[in-house]
């Protein structure tokens, strides 16, 4: 096994890791920081309102493809407001 063979197969477990209920934040993490920077180019970081506004914006990029993707991962009826099924009580 050559070393880069090697190093693939090290990036499996995170990958699968990333791909489960972390995945749709990660993707909206990504979504947040392209739209957040773009806002604050156009000047939203020098007004306190402006600011909370794109931190809203921020908040609901990240958590929107969040929750999309534990929904098709664990089903709707185990999603409960973004958590996944082992961050809900038991009963």
């Amino acid at each position: 096994m050559t070393s880069l063979q090697s190093s693939i197969a090290d990036l499996n477990p995170a990958l699968t890791y990333m791909m489960r209920g972390t995945g749709g934040y990660l993707v909206g993490y990504v979504i947040a920081t392209v739209v957040l920077g773009a806002l604050a180019q156009r000047g939203w970081d020098r007004s306190m309102v402006w600011m909370a506004l794109a931190m809203l914006i921020g908040n609901v990029l990240l958590y929107v493809p969040g929750l999309l993707w534990l929904g098709q991962l664990y089903g709707w009826d185990q999603t409960y407001f973004g958590l996944g099924p082992d961050a809900l009580p038991a009963g």
